[in-house]
């Protein structure tokens, strides 16, 4: 019994050396350009990622320049459109004010 709680213990310790730690870690980053060190790393497997990615960005730049365009060019077009029903609405008003009063003189 005594030679058993030795194995036991040795055992124990054997196990408890063996142990790994992993450690995780986690970065993110916002945009559509990487940091310098992620750029880097890009770099290192193939030379025309750096400059495949600058180009996508300036492209999605580009395009989302030419939506906010037309969003403006839209909202433009749908003020004048408010503004010329409006006058419109103010004539015909005007109209059937003077038919009204010629009518009722």
């Amino acid at each position: 019994m005594i030679t058993d709680s030795v194995n036991n213990e040795n055992e124990d310790t054997t196990k408890k050396s063996n142990k790994t730690t992993t450690q995780l870690s986690l970065s993110e980053f916002s945009g559509p350009i990487p940091p310098p060190g992620v750029l880097a790393l890009y770099k290192d497997v193939d030379d025309s990622f750096a400059e495949r990615i600058f180009t996508m960005a300036e492209n999605q730049m580009s395009h989302r320049h030419k939506l906010e365009i037309q969003s403006f060019e839209t909202e433009i077009e749908q003020i004048k459109l408010n503004a010329s029903l409006y006058r419109r609405g103010q004539l015909f008003a005007f109209i059937i004010g003077l038919f009204t009063i010629g009518i009722g003189g």
